[in-house]
């Protein structure tokens, strides 16, 4: 299944994209500190915001939404659909 952006960000020093995606195995707080590194590894500047109720991360990211679902398969906490 593909997700697209659900709105583009223009800042001064380039376009970022927000991804909202399910990460069913996200269920504390350390998973979400992970997750988040995880997406940090691959765009320092992202901007991560984790629901531990919903198990969903919103991602502000200028990297691309591959290589964020690349990097939370790598530490184990697959990104659902």
């Amino acid at each position: 299944m593909m997700v697209s952006p659900i709105w583009r960000i223009e800042p001064k020093n380039g376009v970022f994209d927000m991804y909202q995606l399910h990460v069913p195995k996200m269920h504390c707080g350390g998973c979400a500190g992970r997750v988040t590194r995880a997406v940090a590894g691959v765009d320092p500047s992202a901007l991560v915001k984790a629901d531990l109720a919903t198990r969903e991360i919103s991602v502000e990211t200028k990297a691309e939404l591959s290589e964020i679902r690349e990097a939370l398969d790598r530490i184990g906490y697959p990104a659902a659909g």
